[in-house]
C-alpha cells in the first residue's frame, strides 16, 4: 500500500502542478498541499483497528536512514472496529454494517446473490443507507459481484504465485545440487590425481593398486588414502590399505 500510495500521490501532485501552472524548474520554492495517506481496510483478515505501513519496510537494504518514505495509515472499517470513527462518521458505520450483513448471510450458507438481496433489504428496513440502496440497488449488487470476483481472482493469483515460488525454489535447489555435485567431482578428480602423483613418485606400486586409486570415486576414501600415504613408510602397508577397500 505505501508503494501504491507513492504512485497515487505522484499523480495527484502532477495534476496539481498542471492545474496551478507551477514551474518545476523555477528557482522559487514551490508550495504544495501536505499529503496524508489513509487506507480503509474492509478485508476478511484479522487486522488491528489502526496500523502504519512504511515504504521503507520494502527496501532491500535496511540501514535506518532513508531519503524517500511514504507512510500509509490503515484503518480497519469492518463492523466492530474503530468505534469512535464510526460514531463520528455515520455513513462509514452504515457501510461497515452493510458489508457485515452480507458476510453474515454468506457465512450462514446463502450464496452471494441471495446474501446481497437479504442484506440490502435488512439495511433498508433498518434505515441503513436506505435512500442510497433504494436508488442504486442494481449498481450496488453489480459492484459487490465485481468485488467478490476480484477477491476470488486475487486469491487465485496468490496461490499461483505460491506455486510459482515453490517451483522456482525447487529449481534453485536442483541447480545448487548440480553445482555441488560438480564441485565435489572436481575435488575428487584433483585429490585422485595428486594422490597418484605422490604414490608414483614415492613407490613402484603394482598396476592393480594404481588402477584402484584411479577408479576410486569416494572422496572420503581418497582423503583417507592420501592422509595415510603422507605418514606411511612402507609400500606394502599402502598396498594393504588400498586392497582392503575392495574386500
Amino acid at each position: 500500500m505505501p508503494l501504491r500510495g507513492l504512485i497515487y500521490i505522484n499523480m495527484v501532485y502532477q495534476g496539481y502542478i498542471a492545474q496551478h501552472h507551477l514551474d518545476l524548474y523555477s528557482s522559487t520554492l514551490l508550495k504544495l498541499p501536505t499529503p496524508r495517506y489513509i487506507v480503509f481496510y474492509n478485508g476478511t483478515g484479522n487486522e488491528p483497528d489502526q496500523q502504519e505501513l512504511r515504504l521503507s519496510d520494502s527496501f532491500i537494504q535496511q540501514d535506518g536512514s532513508y531519503y524517500l518514505e511514504c507512510r500509509a495509515t490503515v484503518l480497519n472499517i469492518n463492523y466492530g472496529h474503530n468505534k469512535e470513527l464510526m460514531v463520528a462518521c455515520r455513513k462509514l458505520y452504515e457501510y461497515s454494517f452493510f458489508v457485515a450483513k452480507i458476510r453474515e448471510y454468506i457465512k450462514g450458507g446463502l450464496d452471494l446473490k441471495a446474501a446481497m438481496d437479504k442484506g440490502i433489504q435488512d439495511c433498508i428496513d433498518s434505515d441503513i443507507l436506505k435512500e442510497f440502496l433504494l436508488k442504486h440497488r442494481g449498481e450496488v449488487k453489480q459492484m459487490i459481484l465485481t468485488t467478490y470476483n476480484k477477491e476470488l481472482h486475487e486469491k487465485s493469483l496468490i496461490e499461483q504465485g505460491r506455486q510459482l515460488e515453490r517451483e522456482q525454489s525447487a529449481q534453485i535447489l536442483q541447480r545448487e545440487r548440480e553445482q555441488n555435485a560438480q564441485i565435489l567431482q572436481k575435488h575428487i578428480q584433483s585429490t585422485r590425481q595428486l594422490l597418484l602423483q605422490f604414490l608414483e613418485s614415492r613407490w613402484q606400486l603394482p598396476e592393480e593398486i594404481l588402477k584402484r586409486v584411479s577408479e576410486e570415486t569416494d572422496s572420503d576414501t581418497l582423503a583417507a588414502w592420501a592422509s595415510f600415504a603422507i605418514g606411511c613408510d612402507s609400500a606394502k602397508e599402502m598396498e594393504k590399505l588400498i586392497l582392503e577397500k575392495g574386500k
